[in-house]
């Protein structure tokens, strides 16, 4: 029986386990930190190798490079920037710049390059797209805008080490100490502390929170904390007031990548414990995956973890698909044999019980680096060390 549908996730097609098989395609020693979905259903992805560091539109059907473009050094950001706009794609063009390109036989061309007005040692930190407005922070806390060739910036004097998020006309940010909400003119609306604990956990990207806020329903911001012994969810309203937290997982909690919005609920891996090297050998952190409800009650809203799965999620945003109502998370099974084996993992989003499993894989070549999960044309896509995987329902494509 196929799941049902939940509304808020992200729509199409999507695997429910039928017959279901993976495809690889390898691109040598690229590794596809940054990834997105172009407007013609491309995978854009920041690629970096001892070659430097490249864009690449790769092809989701072969899973090979369509166009190809080198890209400077991004600075200490180091994964690079990538944002999409209906012209082209925005990346960094060196640690301060941002380019705007569009693909052009084999190659991508720069349509318009801006100076961001960032000081010589700081770097692009990430980058976000409203309507024709381009949003953007850096590393160490300057936020800016870009409207009509015209930049304006404003210092929050805190440092940045996850990135910005935005509703229709506002800029959501997390420093390593408060979440910012500023207006469209950078003004800020409000600071709201957060506890961030007394150290950074293995297995978030810096000190503080580990996610970026994301923007619920009615204006809601949901960021994860830091705290001790285990981090927390905290929801603020419209004004920056909290509305109600909840604690997350076991002693010794982290989070390393976004939350997922689904509707007026987030979904939220604990990635504690995660690195190259506390997984090598077959080892896997144990780690979970959870969905907080977030609803009226008694006394007003309420925070409710709804579920928390046992896993061992690999620090990749996962997806929620509208259509079969899973939540597909990348995920890694400990082997006393020393073998590194990596999955696919589909949780019902109402229940967070197991739907499928499937492997992508075994050893380091399959390690997943990128960001996030991607669902194009009812497929999943992944990237890993020495390639691209993907994962679907139907016959084979293309690629090999």
């Amino acid at each position: 029986m196929e799941p049902a549908p939940v509304p808020g996730g992200t729509p199409g097609e999507a695997p429910v386990g039928d017959t279901t098989r993976v495809s690889t395609g390898w691109s040598g020693l690229d590794a596809c930190r940054r990834t997105l979905l172009d407007a013609e259903g491309r995978i854009a992805a920041v690629c970096t190798s001892p070659r430097g560091t490249r864009l690449q539109l790769i092809d989701p059907g072969s899973l090979h490079p369509d166009a190809v473009r080198d890209l400077p050094d991004p600075g200490r950001c180091g994964r690079g920037v990538l944002a999409l706009r209906d012209d082209g794609v925005l990346v960094a063009g060196s640690a301060r710049r941002l380019l705007l390109l569009r693909p052009s036989g084999d190659g991508l061309t720069t349509v318009d390059a801006v100076d961001l007005e960032l000081a010589a040692d700081d770097c692009l930190r990430d980058v976000a797209t409203s309507g024709a407005r381009v949003w953007f922070v850096s590393a160490d806390g300057v936020v800016g805008a870009l409207d009509a060739g015209r930049v304006r910036t404003r210092a929050l004097g805190e440092p940045v080490v996850t990135g910005l998020a935005v509703d229709a006309t506002d800029l959501v940010v997390a420093t390593t100490r408060a979440v910012h909400r500023l207006g469209p003119d950078l003004r800020p609306r409000w600071r709201a502390p957060y506890d961030v604990g007394s150290r950074t956990k293995v297995g978030q990207p810096g000190p503080g929170t580990g996610t970026r806020p994301v923007v619920l329903p009615g204006g809601l911001v949901a960021v994860t904390d830091n705290a001790d012994p285990r981090e927390q969810l905290v929801v603020l309203d419209r004004s920056g007031e909290e509305l109600c937290r909840t604690e997350l997982f076991d002693d010794g909690s982290a989070t390393g990548v976004d939350l997922v919005a689904v509707g007026s609920s987030v979904v939220v891996l604990d990635t504690a414990g995660w690195s190259r090297w506390r997984t090598a050998l077959g080892r896997a952190p144990s780690g979970a995956v959870a969905r907080v409800l977030v609803e009226p009650g008694p006394d007003g809203v309420r925070c409710r973890v709804a579920w928390t799965a046992s896993a061992s999620p690999a620090p990749v945003v996962p997806v929620v698909a509208a259509r079969t109502g899973l939540v597909y998370v990348v995920t890694k099974r400990r082997s006393w044999w020393g073998v590194q084996a990596w999955y696919l993992t589909a949780l019902d989003v109402r229940s967070g019980r197991p739907a499928f499993a499937v492997r992508l894989g075994l050893g380091e070549a399959l390690r997943p680096v990128a960001d996030r999960l991607l669902l194009a044309d009812g497929d999943l896509h992944l990237a890993v060390r020495l390639g691209q995987v993907q994962v679907g329902d139907r016959p084979p494509g293309r690629a090999r």
